[in-house]
């Protein structure tokens, strides 16, 4: 992917800045924010509980970057991914990306996915990918 080593020649580069990191750089002049509490590990809706969710802002995930989130999805195969932002205290927000416009990969690979994608956001971005049905309407992206 899109990215930048510090002194790449070595067998270890010296420093790695993921392309979340400069794109983040760019937008707010710095490299990463520490996220208190971050919330991780399995997402889970108790009933009744409120959700705040909605299209990402172009602040939060500005046009070029779901550009080249668009063809990485692309160059997987995956013609039209659909994403979600929600939020169940307004502190916290998950950038949701939906199984189905996925094609419903094994839960397997689903770590492996979060993974890749976490290389084109910032670093206390929270990644999860969950099935649309029961959610509120997701976005092309």
């Amino acid at each position: 992917g899109v990215g930048m080593a510090v002194n790449p020649d070595k067998n270890y580069p010296d420093y790695v800045f993921t392309y979340g990191m400069l794109w983040h750089f760019k937008e707010t002049g710095l490299f990463y924010r520490t996220a208190d509490e971050i919330p991780s590990g399995t997402l889970e809706l108790q009933g009744g509980q409120g959700l705040h969710s909605g299209e990402p802002t172009p602040q939060y995930l500005p046009q070029y970057v779901r550009q080249i989130l668009k063809e990485f999805f692309r160059d997987q195969g995956i013609l039209r991914p659909r994403i979600l932002v929600m939020s169940t205290d307004r502190k916290h927000y998950d950038l949701a990306f939906s199984l189905e416009s996925l094609s419903n990969p094994p839960e397997k690979e689903h770590q492996g996915i979060a993974e890749a994608l976490s290389w084109f956001l910032p670093p206390h971005y929270s990644i999860v990918l969950v099935s649309e049905i029961g959610l509120p309407k997701f976005f092309d992206l």
